[in-house]
């Protein structure tokens, strides 16, 4: 109960939060005493522009060897006069000759203000690959703000003995493409069947193979002194004999499954086995 009393009040909270927090947001974003300074590598100023926004910087420049370009500016509530810190912040180089944009962030401090520098000693390897010359431009956007600024700066170009070349940008060779064009269709062509044995040659080898077993088997038996012993005990173990036969036909046929083949299998064979050994006392075969 305590919960729901309290809930206007919770609401109503955070509504007020959330107005305040609407009215503290910035209205607009300004970009203030945008600074543009090429230096040597001694350290002395070779040229020196503040721009004046949305006004770009009317004569191009070129930067000579071992020399540092600079820009610094900062970012203010236009209302408040206070440093803003801005969702993104990023120079856009659009090569002058082939028109690909390369993208590089800024990091824009706490305060508002932020700095870039291009040392042509080792400069970003993204402007490398190029022409080398640039229309620079810089972007910067927050969610608190109804429009971001797009401001181009100025026409930038590197030293050429920087650059490398430039990558082709032609498009798949004419074998390349073809291979991706309609094809033939590909006509499969099969073996043929093998060939059977003659039924007749395979019956005259059946009957041979068969015909020497039972030669060979008909010669040990009659060698064999035989025992004969009492029904009795010789039926239980010839009866577990056929029993096995029959369970590895009708495995073998497919009837059951390999588990329970192998369960039953198990269960005649121990059975087989002792019978077996009975039979074999009774027949006086020693054990």
């Amino acid at each position: 109960m305590l919960f729901f009393k309290s809930l206007p009040l919770l609401v109503s909270s955070s509504l007020l939060a959330a107005t305040a927090t609407l009215a503290a947001s910035p209205s607009s974003l300004l970009l203030k005493t945008p600074v543009i300074t090429v230096t040597s590598s001694e350290g002395s100023t070779l040229a020196s522009h503040q721009l004046e926004p949305p006004a770009s910087l009317s004569s191009p420049i070129t930067l000579p060897p071992l020399s540092t370009f600079k820009l610094a500016f900062q970012l203010v509530d236009e209302e408040t006069g206070d440093g803003v810190v801005p969702h993104q912040a990023h120079l856009s180089f659009v090569d002058v000759e082939t028109g690909k944009d390369a993208v590089i962030p800024l990091n824009v401090r706490a305060n508002g203000r932020a700095r870039f520098e291009i040392d042509t000693a080792s400069p970003p390897s993204v402007l490398l690959p190029t022409s080398g010359s640039f229309a620079l431009t810089l972007n910067i956007g927050s969610l608190s703000a109804p429009k971001p600024i797009s401001y181009p700066l100025l026409t930038l170009t590197l030293p050429s003995a920087l650059l490398h070349p430039i990558p082709s940008t032609q498009g798949p060779t004419d074998h390349i493409s073809g291979s991706f064009a309609k094809q033939p269709t590909i006509e499969h062509t099969f073996r043929a069947d093998e060939k059977g044995v003659n039924p007749v040659v395979s019956l005259v080898a059946t009957a041979g193979a068969l015909g020497a077993s039972w030669v060979v088997l008909v010669s040990l038996i009659s060698n064999l002194n035989l025992q004969y012993t009492s029904k009795a005990v010789s039926i239980p173990f010839l009866a577990t004999l056929v029993a096995l036969e029959s369970t590895i036909g009708v495995y073998w046929i497919g009837y059951i499954k390999l588990f329970k083949f192998l369960a039953i299998f198990s269960f005649i064979g121990v059975a087989s086995f002792f019978t077996g050994r009975q039979a074999l006392r009774r027949g006086g075969v020693p054990n």
